[in-house]
């Protein structure tokens, strides 16, 4: 973290570069192949940030981007109420897109290591179907759908 009342050089340990776009100003971290601009890692995310140019320096607050989940779940249950199916969709955006690419990067299993992380979460639910979109197209949201299934055994005490 930069001290605005005692900057030390050994407190600029980190590169982000400065776009300026018609006058709106975009911070990158191009180390990050999933981030996209303005989007910068958790890492980067101290509170403030030191600018150089020509004209001198500048010290600049660093803003997170807000995260962005959108879920939807459309689901039906049978006749005699003892199942439930249904479509399961995520629309994700900035950092929640963010640890999705990384997740699907890093994890050996892919896909199938996503129905496990969902697994872990859910685990009466099939799930089956699942696709991503924009995985590797960091300036769309990602979106992740999967279909899913959940069987009940109830009881007559269940039922009353």
């Amino acid at each position: 973290m930069i001290k605005e009342e005692y900057p030390m050089l050994a407190d600029l340990n980190y590169v982000i570069v400065q776009v300026k776009n018609n006058g709106k100003r975009i911070l990158v971290d191009a180390t990050d192949p999933n981030s996209m601009p303005g989007l910068l890692p958790e890492r980067c995310l101290n509170g403030k940030a030191c600018v150089l140019e020509k004209k001198g320096v500048s010290i600049i607050p660093i803003n997170p981007l807000k995260s962005t989940e959108l879920i939807t779940i459309n689901a039906e249950m049978d006749s005699t109420g003892k199942e439930i199916t249904g479509n399961y969709n995520v629309l994700a955006g900035n950092y929640k897109s963010h640890f999705f690419r990384e997740f699907l990067k890093y994890n050996t299993d892919s896909e199938k290591g996503l129905v496990k992380f969902y697994k872990s979460k859910l685990p009466d639910w099939e799930i089956e179907k699942l696709k991503t979109e924009n995985l590797n197209n960091s300036f769309e949201s990602f979106k992740l759908k999967f279909t899913f299934n959940e069987s009940f055994n109830l009881t007559h005490a269940d039922k009353i």
